[in-house]
């Protein structure tokens, strides 16, 4: 189950409750998560009354989100005291201040980010992502960009919901160049052009795929075209480029960064190689017994396009991991999917 929240002066509230509703159904949600065992859901859209505030931290945020859950506003699909199968999405108007860890939203991603809250609510956490547009931002108009960011957030959240008391899938090898990107299913493919296209939703994140991989094909499904090799298109450059350069995450649109190039570079030489090991018949790295897998189950690894927040005190974003050596990532099987 996906929770949106939206506040009542958010005038993209609603493009995004509207966004909610189709994602769990979609046939991009059906083929991205197939292979780590997400699926159509259901959708709950919450409209809060309230005017969005002009600043809020991500203690707050999730102190919030429990509240509504706690009055029975939000519902808690898990109030048995397991661990809940939903997982909520609050959205913010680009006028408020959001922090995190000392960090501004838009310093730590390029629109968004996703945890796991460090109170609990009827005996257990939950998992939540927070999406507001960054200007600039993402490589997209808006309101695209809160595609971009939302489906991003929702796919991880589906496939890691628990970073901190359940790892899901991430990068399990951290010495490969993928690494350089990201961690998570997401942030894997954040960087390539175009990204998917259903119906009104030109942005939806491109999602990392072991069986696609390993067949040869693209490694961020669904594929566009026909693939030769590479992918479409990397955005990178000066201006309107990414960060990779290891102070910083790793987004769309924010600053330059230096050896940006060389970090992309790599990346792109990682799928290469890899796919060069596949045609020889060589292992790529291993996952619990099945070679060639890329992505592997998490071991408190991080992501890019929106970071995970692990809190120990407080909500704390964690720098990506960073590598030099080339060989392919790794996802496995992760724990009960949310959606």
């Amino acid at each position: 189950m996906l929770v949106t929240i939206t506040y009542s002066d958010d005038a993209n509230a609603t493009f995004e409750q509207a966004l909610g509703e189709f994602m769990v159904q979609s046939a991009w949600l059906q083929t991205v998560g197939k292979e780590y065992g997400v699926g159509a859901g259901t959708h709950v859209s919450i409209s809060l009354p309230d005017t969005a505030p002009t600043s809020i931290d991500d203690t707050t945020i999730q102190s919030n989100i429990l509240a509504l859950i706690q009055a029975g506003t939000a519902p808690d699909p898990a109030a048995d005291g397991g661990i809940s199968s939903a997982t909520y999405m609050a959205f913010f108007p680009s006028s408020t201040a959001i922090t995190a860890g000392g960090s501004t939203l838009c310093q730590i991603s390029g629109g968004g980010y996703h945890g796991e809250t460090t109170a609990t609510v009827n005996g257990h956490t939950i998992s939540y992502s927070v999406v507001s547009e960054c200007q600039p931002g993402l490589p997209v108009q808006p309101p695209q960009d809160i595609t971009w960011a939302a489906s991003h957030e929702f796919i991880e959240s589906a496939t890691d919901p628990y970073p901190n008391s359940s790892p899901g899938y991430a990068i399990f090898d951290t010495n490969q160049p993928w690494a350089l990107i990201g961690g998570e299913v997401g942030d894997l493919c954040t960087y390539v052009l175009p990204q998917w296209t259903e119906g009104s939703y030109t942005a939806l994140q491109r999602v990392y795929s072991n069986a696609s991989a390993k067949a040869g094909g693209s490694p961020c499904i669904p594929a566009p075209a026909t693939y030769y090799g590479h992918d479409d298109r990397v955005v990178h450059g000066a201006g309107g480029g990414l960060v990779a350069d290891g102070r910083g995450p790793a987004h769309h649109g924010l600053r330059a960064a230096d050896g940006l190039a060389r970090n992309l570079h790599a990346a792109e030489r990682a799928d290469r190689e890899a796919h060069g090991r596949m045609a020889r018949g060589d292992a790529a790295s291993v996952v619990r017994g099945h070679p060639g897998d890329v992505v592997r189950e998490r071991d408190r690894l991080h992501g890019g396009h929106g970071r995970h927040l692990h809190a120990l005190s407080g909500a704390q974003a964690r720098s990506n991991a960073r590598t030099s050596a080339a060989s392919t990532p790794s996802i496995a099987i992760a724990p009960a999917s949310l959606v």
